[in-house]
């Protein structure tokens, strides 16, 4: 950034009287500020990982320890007062940073006076100093700091001589400042200067100011600190080498800083041995050093955003070098002639300002806006302007520089009309333009500058997998799209408005082809929530839309396409995050709670939650409560936007007014559906439970139709899906009338509508910083929720009210259970340090696990929220245990219901990144599913170092369903983890979490956990962040495991060239014939002993060598090897998918080593589970998956081109990440079971 620098004394700090007129109107006025320094709390924040700290030498001179910080460094708060009597004109008002009573700071005052000069003429300026007084170490007091008399006129003090700085007569006081007197002596040295971090690997920082050289010249401006990172120290150093100028040429100095950008001569420069700037690329802003700081090979980059922020006070002075007449064409000649459009601020055109100010500001700002400085880098290279107007507010000159200079757009064109589309120029609900910023003290200018640091860094898609809901009886299914937007414009025409951190959650329809050839994705396209194949488009999605098609004859062959549009132009079924923004506040049910039972989220409960939302007092707290609510308060993050609901170019219809967007961003948190389809089949089908079958043919299981899904606004939702009905379905109630081409149809009201939020407990003391106006993102519910039934019920009669699992089971026992989570938001220490990140406030905000009982969808009951220190980050979601009651034979009663949660990552934050460490052993917490409360006496150690567990979800097995003994009771729960690496090796790095393997966590079918297990299955394998999935033969005697390697937390640099693979690995331990696993077996296997078959020409074919084998991998593409340029190597972020055909499917990705790509490209797997060879043509079944960018592909088996690659097991890379969020990755598709030819037969877990 380029500040205009504030004019100083010498090497001490100046403000000028002129931008803050706080002095007295009378004289004798009494304790009114006149000059106020800013305040030096820490400026951005209040953690030490957050700040550079700065602290004095012995060699120091004694005055640079104020210009370090532009403030009287020694102090926490300083001012000059005006004193009363006359006698003490100006006061010191300063007390110590630290609470040091070893340390006695000294501080003087500086003031610079008008005085005649040696022919008696007026004016020139000198500085005279008091003397030095002590700053008390233990207080705030004032101490007198001035002369009785003016040193100038020898006369008494005139209120003029502090209010009218601009005459020209002697005596009159320019401005002042206070200097440090002596610097330390001793080696305890004073902490004096803090300068926060914006991300100092990710954002560099360049310093530039008018030109003040030894030749006198003064035109123009110069550039201090070259753009580079870590540059705040560089930055400090040369404000402290400063010196002012009462000239402030704002169009020479912003031009000149312009041509540096550009890579051009410095303009002005008269002095080649000391030119304003220098040239070449170790100076050039676009040359990236990453050597500098460890982070790769020196490059151009060619997508960085430059900014230039000025502060200044908006008066141009001395600023009339600018080449070019005027007329023609905009160019670096011909700046004059580069805007000559609508000054939409006000400004004048031609406009003079006194001392020879101009108003070609707005012309060279429009020069770096709207024209590429860079044709030797590629794409467009321009610069948008932050004017900041310090000490004052209404700059015209600033504003329309800002507008000119600042404005939004997509691609390279020119000005938008102010007056058509608002949006592009001005910030939203104001006329404001987008980067300008203005202050009145150093309280607003400080928040101000963060702010406009902030936005820049905003300037620099969807996270989730699809969700389906369908059926065994049908073709008809509704897919649930969730998409997130971290700057979203909306309003009507070309009139576009900005908002920020906005979240879709849309259903579409999912054709299943019987014959699994021609499935497809399908809008809405009439409207009338039936799927009828000749009436709704087929929807092809690519990486930045969707192009619709016919299907002219119903028959699912995809016909001629109609058109293109975007993702949140598609005709829906319903839309959430519309529905919700047309949902007035008040009428939302949002509950929370801050005991044991959920209370209101209102302002009626606002001293309750007070502490809990850091408030100061009830009515921050109330001011908090409406805004999370969805009604916006003054001073807060604006949200508000007007939408054209009927694409009419207007928001003048019924409806379509500004209101709030109360949806937040979906990143993670994969949907997930409740409705009549059974949630848990094999307890009826597997088990036989009749009691079971009895509550899913309830009349309250069959009309269910819910969506939940968190969001980072702070919530779980609850949405209304509708009820999904298919012709000829036994659950159908005949409310949908299926015509010939009628394939599914959604019934109910209001679908699309929030039946009700659930704010957690331990996300409530991060709601506030969601309402700041500089708010940049973080994570709060941002775990996908996983819904199931358990029979934890104490129906009616049973006197073991305490006991549940005592209780006999009947269909009242059965209830649906909802966990959610935190994933990477809260913290997980009370205390900063090693690799955590510390908790806001005392005993609130860990990252937490939270149970609801939704068995009445519409009124939800909290059964328990979990933390704890050890638990780390809530990333691993849960691992759901039943096992019987000791004296249970028959399986009669509820049985004990168990949660296990793996211990996560412990972060650390670096810059803006969460890092996926851990600082501790892997841990298990097993919970008492109905209480929440621990099950064990401490958590289970697993003795793992500096480890942390992968995904958890469906980790369970239950491997002896057939037995009388083992049924309906979980065996064991595999689990996936990360360990730091002790030694370098080729799998990993020393010192790196890019180690791991997967383990086993034996029941012994015991009801008390104490007595559960842990043992490892294969260790040293890479980082295992995802979950397992499973296929058991029990024939064979033995489970099989599928999972991938690699890690995409954080840093992806943690494991960027280490080779990753997939596996399928068996189990070492043995099963029984009926499926009894020995639980004293300890049995390990090893990397070394897993078959290669990365080559198809070496997967073994013959069944002998086939059962011989103890597993088998398959590498992925190094660095160079898979055919995409610019990437990473290839690994594993998602859960494989196992199906019964005997086909598991990876999801496989390839970070992008381009700087200038985020993105990333994806690809999936399709091999045969034992051999890892290529599945059989006979298999079918189709796949779906939604990637980052947005895009849903699918992929069928056995059809030509889809698995091109690999040996016809890899479909082809395409754009975007997949989901770390998902159980897995992708949604698959299958024919119903063979009936005329078995193609094999086993169980699925």
């Amino acid at each position: 950034m380029w500040p205009d620098k504030l004019d100083n004394l010498g090497t001490g700090v100046l403000v000028k009287n002129g931008w803050e007129r706080t002095s007295p109107n009378a004289t004798a006025a009494v304790n009114e500020d006149i000059i106020k320094t800013v305040r030096g709390s820490a400026p951005f924040g209040n953690t030490d990982e957050s700040f550079i700290t700065l602290k004095d030498g012995t060699k120091d001179a004694a005055s640079s320890i104020i210009t370090r910080f532009r403030r009287p460094a020694d102090s926490e708060y300083a001012s000059l007062e005006i004193a009363s009597a006359g006698l003490c004109p100006l006061v010191k008002k300063a007390g110590p940073k630290a609470s040091d009573p070893k340390i006695i700071r000294r501080t003087r005052v500086v003031y610079r006076i008008k005085t005649n000069k040696l022919d008696g003429t007026c004016c020139e300026e000198k500085d005279y100093t008091t003397g030095c007084t002590n700053v008390p170490p233990e207080s705030y007091l004032s101490a007198c700091q001035s002369w009785a008399k003016n040193p100038v006129t020898k006369a008494a003090w005139d209120p003029k001589d502090f209010t009218h700085p601009e005459d020209d007569v002697a005596g009159r006081v320019v401005g002042a400042g206070m200097q440090v007197c002596d610097a330390p002596d001793a080696d305890n040295y004073y902490q004096v200067a803090r300068l926060k971090q914006f991300g100092s690997n990710d954002v560099r920082f360049g310093l530039g100011n008018y030109a003040v050289t030894t030749d006198g010249q003064s035109e123009g401006g110069q550039v201090a600190a070259d753009m580079d990172f870590g540059a705040s120290e560089k930055a400090v150093t040369a404000i402290n080498n400063m010196k002012g100028s009462i000239q402030t040429p704002l169009a020479e100095t912003l031009y000149e800083i312009g041509r540096y950008f550009k890579g051009d001569d410095p303009y002005y420069t008269t002095n080649k041995a000391a030119p304003d700037y220098l040239t070449g690329k170790d100076h050039d802003p676009f040359w990236y050093k990453y050597n500098d700081i460890g982070a790769g090979d020196n490059q151009y980059v060619p997508c960085a955003k430059s900014f230039v922020m000025m502060l200044t006070d908006g008066e141009s002075t001395y600023d009339e070098n600018i080449p070019g007449g005027g007329g023609g064409s905009c160019s670096v000649t011909n700046i004059k002639g580069c805007y000559a459009g609508t000054r939409f601020a006000g400004t004048p055109k031609g406009k003079k300002y006194p001392e020879s100010g101009t108003d070609y500001l707005i012309d060279v700002a429009h020069w770096l806006r709207a024209n590429d400085l860079r044709s030797d880098v590629d794409g467009t290279q321009n610069v948008t302007f932050y004017p900041v107007y310090m000490f004052g507010k209404g700059s015209t000159l600033l504003k329309d520089a800002a507008i000119v200079g600042g404005f939004d757009y997509a691609s390279k064109d020119e000005l938008p009309d102010c007056n058509v589309n608002p949006g592009r120029c001005y910030k939203s609900s104001t006329k404001e333009p987008l980067t300008y910023f203005e202050a009145e003290d150093g309280n607003e200018l400080k928040a101000k500058i963060t702010g406009a640091i902030l936005d820049i860094l905003r300037r620099i898609s969807s996270g989730t997998a699809v969700s389906l809901l369908s059926s065994s009886e049908g073709s008809g299914s509704s897919l649930l799209q969730a998409i997130f937007y971290p700057r979203r414009n909306l309003g009507s025409g070309t009139i576009k408005d900005e908002i920020t951190w906005t979240g879709l959650l849309s259903s579409l329809w999912y054709y299943i082809d019987p014959l699994m050839r021609n499935s497809s994705i399908r809008e809405d396209t009439v409207q009338d929530k039936k799927l009828n194949l000749k009436d709704d488009y087929i929807a092809e999605f690519g990486v930045g839309g969707v192009t619709l098609y016919e299907d002219k004859y119903g028959d699912g062959i995809k016909g001629t396409p109609i058109k293109s549009v975007g993702f949140d132009e598609l005709s829906n079924t319903w839309e959430a995050g519309l529905g919700l923004w047309k949902k007035s506040a008040d009428s939302r049910t949002i509950k929370t709670h801050i005991g044991s039972g959920l209370i209101d989220f209102s302002t009626t409960k606002k001293s309750d939650l007070k502490d809990y939302l850091q408030a100061a007092d009830d009515a921050e707290s109330e001011k908090i409560i409406k805004y999370i609510r969805g009604t916006d308060q003054d001073g807060y993050r604006s949200r508000t936007i007007p939408i054209d609901l009927n694409a009419d170019n207007d928001t003048a219809d019924a409806d379509e007014g500004a209101k709030v967007w109360k949806l937040g961003d979906i990143i993670t948190s994969t949907p997930k559906v409740s409705s009549w389809v059974p949630l848990n089949s094999r307890y009826s089908a597997l088990y036989g439970d009749k009691t079971y079958d009895t509550f899913v043919k309830s009349s309250v299981y069959k009309d269910r139709g819910m969506v939940f899904v968190g969001a980072n606004d702070g919530m779980l939702h609850a949405f209304k899906s509708g009820k999904l009905e298919l012709p000829n379905d036994s659950h159908a109630d005949d409310t949908c009338i299926f015509g010939k081409n009628d394939k599914a149809c959604l019934s109910g009201s209001g679908l699309g509508n929030e039946e009700w939020a659930f704010i957690p407990k331990n996300v409530l003391p991060y709601l506030k910083y969601m309402a700041d106006p500089s708010y940049c993102h973080i994570y709060s519910v941002d775990l996908a929720p996983f819904v199931f039934d358990a029979s934890i019920g104490v129906p009616a009669g049973c006197i073991e009210t305490d006991d549940y699992w005592k209780c006999a089971k009947t269909d009242k026992s059965w209830r649906t259970i909802l966990i959610g989570g935190m994933r990477t938001g809260g913290a997980c220490r009370k205390d900063a340090g090693g690799e955590g990140v510390k908790a806001p406030a005392k005993d609130k905000g860990y990252s937490s696990y939270f149970a609801l009982d939704v068995t009445d969808q519409n009124s939800p009951a909290l059964l328990w929220e979990f933390s704890d220190p050890d638990l780390g980050f809530a990333t691993t979601g849960p691992a759901v245990v039943r096992i019987k009651d000791g004296a249970d034979i028959t399986n009669e009663k509820n049985g004990k219901w168990f949660v296990v949660f793996g211990s996560g990552p412990t972060g650390p934050i670096k810059g803006n990144k969460f890092l996926w460490h851990s600082d501790q052993n892997l841990k298990f917490f097993v919970l008492d599913l109905k209480t929440g409360a621990l099950a064990t006496d401490v958590p289970i150690d697993t003795g793992i170092s500096n480890a942390f567990a992968g995904s958890m979800f469906n980790s369970v097995n239950d491997t002896d369903s057939d037995t009388l003994t083992g049924k309906y009771q979980d065996d064991v729960v595999y689990v996936p983890y990360v360990k730091k690496c002790s030694e370098t090796n080729e799998i990993c790095t020393k010192g790196k979490w890019n180690n791991g393997g997967v383990g086993r966590l034996f029941t012994k079918q015991n009801p008390d956990p104490n007595n559960w297990k842990w043992n490892i299955v294969i260790d040293d394998v890479g980082p295992v962040t995802a979950g397992t999935d499973r296929l058991e033969k029990k024939s064979a005697g033995r489970i099989m495991l599928y999972f991938g390697t690699g890690r995409y937390g954080g840093e992806f640099t943690d494991d960027a060239d280490k080779q990753r693979a997939l596996f399928g690995v068996k189990d070492p331990c043995p099963l029984s014939e009926n499926g009894t696993f020995d639980t004293s077996c300890t049995a390990t296997v090893s990397f070394s002993d897993l078959t290669d078959v990365t080559d198809i020409n070496k997967v073994p074919t013959v069944k002998d060598d086939i059962d011989a084998m103890k597993g088998w991998y398959i590498k992925l593409a190094k660095i160079g090897e898979s055919g995409v340029p610019n990437t990473f190597a290839e690994r594993v972020i998602t859960t494989p998918m196992a199906s019964t055909q005997g086909v598991v499917f990876f999801q496989t990705f390839l970070p992008s080593s381009d700087v200038c790509d985020s993105r990333g490209y994806n690809s999936l797997w399709a091999v045969q589970y034992l051999t890892g060879g290529a599945p059989s043509g006979e298999k079918k079944g189709e796949v779906i998956m939604q990637v980052s960018t947005g895009r849903i592909a699918k992929f069928t088996l056995g059809a030509a081109g889809d698995f091109s690659k690999s040996g016809g097991r890899q479909s082809i890379f395409s754009t975007g990440a997949p989901s770390p969020g998902a159980e897995s990755g992708a949604t698959l598709s299958e024919p119903p079971p063979p009936v005329k030819r078995v193609l094999h037969i086993m169980e699925r877990r």
